[in-house]
């Protein structure tokens, strides 16, 4: 099923990526692919930025991890 934000959402896939930004949320509400879609955005950028996600849980870093391998959109490297 395509990812289709609400407005709650379209405000955070619109924010400024020069700026720290936060999504808090509870289950189910699809914080997962609203940052999947973020980063598809900013990787599409002629110069896309170096991005760093902070999760709560090592389950949910997993997870999250995951669903970014899974899109060949979105490019990223590992910190060194």
């Amino acid at each position: 099923m395509p990812f289709e934000p609400t407005p709650e959402q379209d405000q955070i896939l619109d924010h400024d990526s020069r700026r720290h930004g936060v999504i808090l949320a509870g289950p189910g509400t699809e914080k997962s692919a609203t940052v999947v879609a973020y980063i598809e955005r900013l990787a599409s950028e002629n110069a896309p930025p170096r991005i760093r996600l902070l999760t709560f849980t090592r389950a949910a870093t997993a997870e999250l991890a995951q669903k970014v391998s899974e899109r060949p959109s979105i490019v990223h490297h590992r910190a060194e």
